[in-house]
C-alpha cells in the first residue's frame, strides 16, 4: 500500500471518529435566546447555540464520558508512558555506568558527557509528567 493512500485512509478515519464523537453533543444542543428582562419575549440577536436549560442533567453524562475518553484516558497513556521511558533511560544510564566502571573507563569526559545527558533526560521526563499530572 503507498504512503498517499494509507495517509488518507488514516485522515478518513480520524474525521469519522471526531464526527461519531460530536454527534450527541449535536444531539444536545439548541439555538438558545435571551429573553427581555422581565418578559418571555426572546432577544433576536441574543442567539447562541447552547444546552437547554431543561436538558442539563440530560448533558451531564454526556460530559463525563467524553471527558474520561477524550481527556483522562489519553492523560492516564501518556504519563504511563512517559513514566515508563523514563524508568528505562535511567536504568540504561545505571547498567552503562557500571559497565564503564568494570572496564576502567569511567574518567572518560564522553562517558561522563553521556551518562549526565541521559539522567538529564530521565529527569526532564519525570518533571513533564508530573507537570502534565499537575495540570490535570
Amino acid at each position: 500500500m503507498s504512503t498517499l493512500s494509507r495517509t488518507k485512509r488514516v485522515i478518513s478515519l480520524i474525521w469519522l471518529m471526531a464526527l461519531a464523537a460530536a454527534a450527541p453533543f449535536a444531539h444536545f444542543l439548541r439555538i438558545v435566546h435571551l429573553d427581555y428582562p422581565g418578559t418571555t419575549v426572546a432577544i433576536p440577536e441574543s442567539a447562541n447555540c447552547n444546552i437547554p436549560t431543561g436538558r442539563v442533567d440530560e448533558m451531564s453524562w454526556l460530559l463525563i464520558i467524553s471527558s474520561s475518553i477524550f481527556f483522562i484516558l489519553p492523560l492516564t497513556v501518556l504519563s504511563v508512558l512517559y513514566i515508563r521511558i523514563a524508568v528505562t533511560l535511567n536504568r540504561s544510564a545505571h547498567r552503562f555506568d557500571l559497565e564503564q566502571m568494570r572496564m576502567g573507563s569511567s574518567t572518560s569526559e564522553s562517558c561522563r558527557a553521556q551518562s549526565q545527558s541521559r539522567r538529564s533526560i530521565v529527569r526532564m521526563l519525570y518533571t513533564w509528567a508530573g507537570e502534565f499530572k499537575v495540570a490535570d
